[in-house]
């Protein structure tokens, strides 16, 4: 039906019209999300360089046309592309949350901290100028500062600000009665408290905070879901000189989870929105170098 409209629209219209190319964008979305990646990708690279032109590389249609076009791109295991687009569309769209994470995800994969501490500052400026106005949707605002926890930070003034934010998110959902407002997961708030208290060195509270959010999907039959939660559990224990529980959950959370067979293109061959497996990954691998430092 879309590609009916598209080809109507470049009759009236013309190929470079800002409703033709509205139209096209959304079609290299339709056809992502369809599982069509491959000609998803097609349209982005002949799409992308006429919304830089027409529109402007910060337009919002030509930022979320490339979205698409980078996460096809790494689907196709284009992964150095992919990631460039990826830059240069993001920051155009921070409440585009999925994107950003995807980004900072990747940034920290491959080891591009510098890279990494851009990401995590912008979203979590977004979050600070939004929070206060927001009325629903608070999974964009921990999504905003999921990101700002991926790696350890340093930054007290941040680790605050997200706290703050996270307490703003608790605040919305008590507002709406306690309506799920979107939880990608039953434990997923307490998920995020232990991660917080976790990165702040508070480590029996969030072990806590941790065991109470498996405990929560376990109740929902999500045991399987969030392995990322056993990756901290097992960071927490070490911690509290536990190497044997440690231990345990660590190899949990490593059985719930399956790496990528090509770890220099992760995401090819996976239609990935948000790049939530890499939450699971890069705390697992962040767990396992801290396992490893205390058995050498």
């Amino acid at each position: 039906v879309r590609e009916g409209v598209l080809e109507k629209r470049k009759k009236v219209f013309g190929p470079e019209h800002a409703g033709t190319l509205e139209c096209e964008t959304m079609l290299i979305e339709q056809l992502y999300v369809s599982k069509v990646p491959d000609r998803a990708l097609q349209m982005g690279y002949e799409v992308v360089p006429l919304l830089d032109r027409v529109l402007g590389e910060e337009n919002r249609t030509t930022a979320h046309g490339r979205s698409f076009f980078a996460r096809a791109l790494l689907h196709a295991g284009k992964t150095d592309d992919g990631i460039r687009n990826l830059k240069e569309c993001a920051p155009h769209m921070n409440d585009d949350t999925l994107v950003n994470l995807m980004l900072a995800n990747l940034e920290i994969w491959f080891g591009d901290l510098d890279g990494y501490q851009k990401t995590r500052t912008r979203m979590l400026e977004y979050a600070i100028r939004t929070r206060a106005t927001a009325l629903s949707r608070p999974d964009i605002l921990e999504r905003s500062v999921l990101i700002g926890l991926l790696a350890p930070n340093p930054d007290p003034r941040q680790m605050a600000e997200i706290r703050r934010t996270l307490d703003r998110c608790a605040e919305i959902r008590s507002a709406n009665n306690g309506a799920p407002l979107r939880l990608a997961y039953p434990g997923w708030c307490q998920f995020m408290d232990g991660y917080w208290l976790y990165r702040s060195g508070e480590f029996k509270a969030a072990l806590a905070k941790l065991d109470d959010a498996y405990a929560r999907n376990v109740a929902a039959g999500k045991e399987k879901s969030q392995p990322a939660i056993h990756a901290l559990r097992a960071a927490c224990l070490h911690h509290l000189n536990q190497p044997d529980e440690a231990q345990k959950a660590y190899d949990l959370a490593a059985q719930l989870m399956t790496f990528p067979i090509d770890q220099n293109n992760p995401l090819a061959g996976k239609n990935a929105f948000d790049g939530e497996d890499f939450v699971d990954w890069n705390a697992l691998l962040e767990t396992k170098k801290l396992l490893t430092q205390a058995s050498s």
